[in-house]
């Protein structure tokens, strides 16, 4: 068995992402439908390798062998000119392929964000989670991620 290898994504790691991604959100909108994907794989895959290729977003990756194990997509951000200046990484996403779950791979991603994070000057790390995705929340709390912010919606 091949062992694992984790390093930042490169543009050519867009197309794996993108698959990834759209089979781990299909669950996600199983809980909540606004979140059904609206782009097709070929579609999501250009768009990110042009993000990570222009740097609008960055993403740790865990390979093994060929296959796309897991990954953590994220952005830099500044906080809100009103307000005291910081800056902070942004958690946009992270998904572990099935085949791979509960073997740790989410903290090892965590773990790298973190490194880089500190690395950068940064002390923050920020990411939303669905009210209703029980499972991810407990993820995030193990983590170390706590509540900052309640989105609040109204369905008309």
């Amino acid at each position: 068995m091949d062992t694992l290898t984790l390093r930042l994504a490169v543009a050519d790691d867009a197309a794996k992402i993108a698959q990834l991604w759209l089979e781990n959100t299909h669950e996600v909108a199983k809980l909540e439908p606004i979140y059904t994907p609206a782009l097709d794989q070929q579609s999501l895959a250009r768009d990110l390798q042009i993000a990570l290729a222009q740097e609008k977003l960055a993403a740790f990756v865990i390979y093994q062998g060929d296959a796309l194990a897991a990954y953590a997509s994220f952005r830099l951000e500044t906080s809100e000119p009103q307000f005291v200046s910081r800056r902070y990484l942004y958690v946009i996403d992270v998904d572990v392929a099935p085949a791979f779950r509960q073997q740790g791979l989410s903290r090892k991603l965590m773990t790298a964000l973190e490194k880089h994070a500190v690395s950068l000057g940064i002390s923050r790390l920020e990411l939303s989670v669905m009210a209703a995705d029980a499972r991810a929340r407990t993820v995030w709390e193990r983590h170390g991620f706590k509540p900052h912010l309640l989105q609040l919606h109204k369905d008309l």
